[in-house]
């Protein structure tokens, strides 16, 4: 190997060596937290241009970092340890001072650090928009009452699920306007329109919405409710003070009433 393949090598060597530590220096959030790199996305991104069109406050946060860079003495080890690997290739490569060192690698930081907040910021949104949700959501108002065909749905309800969750309430949506008909267009079956309010087992509540069918011939209906099925179903989370809001409301109510009445104090003496 000639001398000259030598010092190509070396210079090959160097390069790799120097890349290395560059990545590993900018994955790395030695200079700040993912939280702080923050103030320079929006909407939980960042334009590829940022470092450009950077608002004050990211400015700021770049040259705090840079600040505390140049300080740090590990930093200013790597960084001439970086520039001893050029002088021993021989290399006339141009390099970089180490305050633009320090600017190149907080910046390389920054976008890194502010990768890793678009998945937190996202789920953060998503997790807010989740509670929002859940504390808007409230238990629906029946647009009819009727104490069999309640009892007749829970019963189809809970024979579905085996028992699995605590029906708090059945609440009536009403008929669907539309009979079920077979392939001669006989009338077969009505479907009721269904809430359930009930409780699982890990404690959190829930409404259950689904088509409950009752089977008829003609117009006459009869027999028991069966479960249309997951087309027509959905599970909407709701807060347990709401769920169990009326209910509590009635049993403190029955508590109450039931409850011996206190004696009243004698009257003073005049």
């Amino acid at each position: 190997m000639t001398t000259s393949t030598l010092t190509s090598a070396s210079i090959l060597a160097a390069l790799v060596a120097v890349t290395t530590t560059t990545t590993a220096r900018a994955d790395e959030p030695k200079y700040g937290t993912v939280e702080q790199a923050a103030v320079c996305t929006k909407d939980c991104d960042y334009y590829s241009n940022w470092r450009e069109t950077a608002t004050p406050e990211c400015k700021a946060e770049v040259d705090r970092r840079t600040k505390a860079c140049l300080s740090d003495p590990n930093a200013k080890k790597s960084y001439d340890a970086w520039v001893k690997s050029y002088k021993d290739a021989k290399s006339d490569a141009k390099l970089q001072s180490f305050a633009d060192s320090c600017d190149n690698d907080v910046k390389m930081e920054m976008e890194s650090a502010m990768n890793r907040w678009e998945d937190i910021c996202k789920k953060k949104k998503e997790d807010d928009a989740a509670k929002a949700k859940l504390e808007s959501t409230e238990v629906p108002k029946a647009s009819m009452h009727d104490a069999k065909i309640e009892a007749a749905i829970k019963k189809a309800w809970e024979d579905d699920t085996h028992g699995e969750y605590k029906t708090l309430k059945v609440v009536l949506g009403g008929w669907d306007d539309d009979y079920e008909k077979d392939a001669f267009g006989q009338i077969t079956g009505r479907d009721m329109l269904a809430t359930i309010v009930n409780k699982r087992a890990d404690g959190s509540c829930w409404l259950h919405e689904e088509l409950f069918l009752q089977h008829g011939h003609g117009m006459k209906f009869s027999g028991p409710f069966e479960l249309r099925g997951a087309g027509s179903a959905s599970d909407t989370e709701i807060l347990c003070s709401k769920a169990e809001g009326k209910a509590g409301d009635a049993k403190a109510a029955e508590a109450k009433a039931a409850a011996p009445a206190k004696a009243k104090a004698p009257a003073k003496k005049k």
